[in-house]
């Protein structure tokens, strides 16, 4: 694409909206959301559904049903590690809040499978089987602070406007990059010292399991405590990457951890300066476990890899110059080298970068694909 022509994919997109949402708690929260969001959700929600057929719905309704009994056995059972039971019980307390804000009951009214009618808890759980596109860098610089960027691809083509969600319940606050149909968490998003980014993997689907949505979700809601006790949820039906930065009393630690089936695959970031860790939407280590279920053929996996690549040799040099900085990696983020595959493609609904430090981390979000002449200027902190 040309340079007009990402300029006007940023326009058309406009700038990014900001919803701030407070209640009591954070399940009460995300009906708020749900009801704010509710149109967009609904009518996002009969697309799909007219466009699967009926037999596929059929089966995955199936398995939705499913998968809600397992993860309510999980949440009931005391043999559940307690942050895990704890976040079950919440995200699925937040889940049926959410369909019953967004008043979900009107898509599925009349709609039936074995014989029993759909519930808007079951469909809202339905549309959380969803899986974009994405890529994330994390590098460490001198000092031992973290800088990270994320791109945030759409490669479904439901999505409408970029908008950031602040939930706030308990003297907490929460931020999530927000796709319509999906609970805060499969994006990107943030609360105090902790940051996340998703990337979807490309896996052989098994008929039944959770998505790897829900695993989002527990990271962004409680981070570390949570974090590494994710593929405890399996099996998953589907695979994503979760990137984490993460300010900690020896200082910033940040990751990559790939779910899928029923496997995980941790990467660390070193503590030595211009160390990095990239991740696009294939598994990156081979030969793995993970490996073994990806569902690419040797092109498409290339042209993942292409894109690490890439940014691996960028950062080299940048660190070579003594320049890798947040506002060199903006620059990097406009490029356009590697087509539908560059840094700046048709996809990019927004992106994301930041440096963690000891002290805070902060963060610049802007909508759509980083162009030449953007400017770093960070608008959060964590």
């Amino acid at each position: 694409m040309t340079t007009t022509d990402l300029q006007q994919e940023r326009r058309k997109l406009g700038p990014i909206q900001h919803i701030q949402i407070e209640a009591p708690t954070l399940a009460q929260a995300h009906g708020k959301l749900g009801r704010q969001l509710g149109p967009v959700i609904c009518r996002v929600a009969r697309r799909r559904l007219k466009a699967t057929p009926p037999a596929e719905f059929e089966q995955q309704i199936t398995a939705v049903r499913d998968c809600r009994r397992r993860l309510d056995a999980r949440a009931a059972s005391q043999l559940t590690k307690p942050v895990l039971r704890q976040g079950v019980e919440e995200y699925l307390k937040s889940l049926d809040a959410w369909a019953a804000g967004s008043e979900l009951k009107s898509v599925v009214s009349g709609q039936a499978v074995g014989g029993r009618p759909v519930t808007a808890e079951e469909l809202a759980l339905w549309l959380q089987d969803d899986n974009r596109g994405c890529q994330t860098c994390l590098v460490r610089l001198a000092g031992g602070d973290v800088l990270f960027c994320h791109t945030e691809e759409d490669t479904i083509g439901d999505f409408d406007l970029p908008r950031l969600a602040e939930l706030q319940a308990g003297g907490q606050a929460w931020h999530a990059f927000l796709y319509p149909t999906l609970l805060p968490g499969p994006a990107f998003g943030w609360h105090s010292g902790y940051f996340h980014a998703v990337d979807s993997l490309h896996l052989r689907r098994p008929e039944h399991g959770a998505p790897t949505a829900v695993a989002a979700w527990l990271a962004w809601r409680f981070g570390s405590a949570a974090y590494g006790d994710l593929v405890r949820l399996c099996p998953f039906i589907d695979g994503c990457a979760i990137n984490r930065v993460e300010r900690t009393a020896e200082g910033v630690s940040a990751s990559v951890q790939e779910l899928g089936w029923l496997d995980t695959s941790v990467r660390e970031l070193s503590s030595v300066r211009g160390k990095m860790l990239f991740q696009a939407n294939c598994v990156e280590r081979l030969p793995s476990r993970l490996s073994r279920r990806e569902a690419l053929s040797a092109a498409d996996r290339g042209r993942y890899c292409a894109r690490g690549e890439r940014a691996r040799e960028a950062i080299a040099e940048l660190a070579k110059q003594g320049e890798v900085s947040p506002q060199r990696i903006v620059d990097l983020l406009a490029s356009k080298t590697g087509g539908a595959y560059a840094n700046a493609n048709a996809d990019v609904k927004a992106h994301c970068v930041g440096v963690a430090s000891a002290e805070r981390i902060e963060l610049y979000v802007q909508s759509g694909p980083a162009l030449a002449g953007d400017v770093y200027q960070p608008q959060f902190h964590a």
